[in-house]
């Protein structure tokens, strides 16, 4: 285990060394500032629940974000209480303001999961590009390695 901890702080301070720089950075900190407090998702789900046609998708979206906020931000960071690297990596530098909460697992990929699943799941009419989208933003909203706050094994875990 200590061998994995010391390759993830190799890469975290590679990754602060040879990919920060001051063209991506507000870039990274922009893509990472819109999955803070499930903003992105939440500002998502009251916009479909507006519309008559979409209100069930926009509920269903919603009880996801709850199921995710209790399950994952209250119940799994408490129990496995997994330290920011940026307190146990010496010389790694947060591109952002550092948050008090535990890092693992991480509340920006809990409610982008929710809420794209159900999103992609349900909106089977949905245009293939919208769908094809909201993969994308899924998938990489979780570049939070690029601003120091969360570990790089976290993603396979």
């Amino acid at each position: 285990m200590e061998a994995l901890l010391n390759l993830d702080g190799n890469i975290l301070i590679w990754i602060q060394e040879f990919l920060r720089n001051p063209i991506l950075d507000p870039f990274f900190k922009m893509i990472t500032s819109l999955g803070n407090a499930g903003i992105f998702w939440i500002i998502a789900t009251i916009f479909l629940l507006i519309p008559k046609r979409t209100r069930r998708v926009g509920m269903i979206s919603a009880f996801a974000l709850i199921c995710s906020l209790l399950i994952n931000n209250i119940l799994l960071k408490n129990l496995v209480a997994r330290t920011r690297p940026y307190y146990v990596v010496e010389g790694l530098i947060p591109l952002i303001k550092k948050p008090v909460e535990f890092s693992f697992p991480s509340g920006h990929a809990g409610s982008s999961l929710a809420s794209a699943c159900v999103l992609y799941r349900i909106q089977a009419d949905m245009n293939q590009k919208l769908r094809s989208g909201i993969r994308r933003y899924a998938n990489r909203v979780e570049r939070r390695e690029q601003c120091g706050n969360h570990s790089v094994c976290r993603c396979i875990n």
